[in-house]
């Protein structure tokens, strides 16, 4: 994806209260940003979801207020969100089965092509690039499907059943 602001379709920036709803706050700003401008649909859940992922971490770690800056692209969405406290860097750690918390960086990681973490002055910046997907069209998603199923290349599951000679 290319990250040129002057190829940006839409920017949106709001800074929200690190408090317990900043996320959903943010989540309906990403919204309603993408929603004019993002054709895919899966691509904007996607960056809802990452928004809302990255600003819990930050109002959760941060004392101060959350930065959010959210930038379509023609091929992708550019997420920032920004914070004034450098001591809490997010790291992504594997959560235990039973762990009610920590999925979100994995979350990210998963959803982005890129992502990462810069510290500026005393504040950092945690960020994700995630691209447009090409939608293959349905008669070349048929030809695949029909490619993965073919017969000769599924292996019989049990006894294979005596065949009649074809007279």
């Amino acid at each position: 994806m290319n990250t040129n602001s002057a190829d940006a379709t839409a920017v949106a920036t709001a800074v929200f209260s690190a408090c317990p709803n900043a996320a959903l706050q943010a989540r309906h700003m990403a919204s309603h940003i993408l929603t004019t401008v993002c054709d895919d649909p899966e691509l904007r859940a996607d960056a809802e979801l990452t928004v809302s992922e990255l600003v819990t971490n930050a109002a959760k770690a941060a004392t101060s207020d959350v930065t959010v800056t959210v930038v379509a692209f023609p091929d992708g969405v550019h997420i920032e969100v920004m914070d004034q406290d450098s001591s809490h860097i997010p790291l992504q750690d594997a959560p235990g089965s039973d762990a009610e918390h920590g999925r979100g960086l994995l979350i990210v990681h998963q959803l982005s092509t890129r992502c990462g973490c810069d510290v500026i002055g005393t504040g950092k910046r945690v960020w994700a690039d995630l691209d447009s997907r090409p939608v293959k069209p349905l008669l070349e998603q048929a030809s695949l499907l029909s490619l993965a199923l073919h017969p000769d290349d599924i292996a019989p599951v049990g006894p294979a059943a005596p065949v009649a000679p074809v007279s």
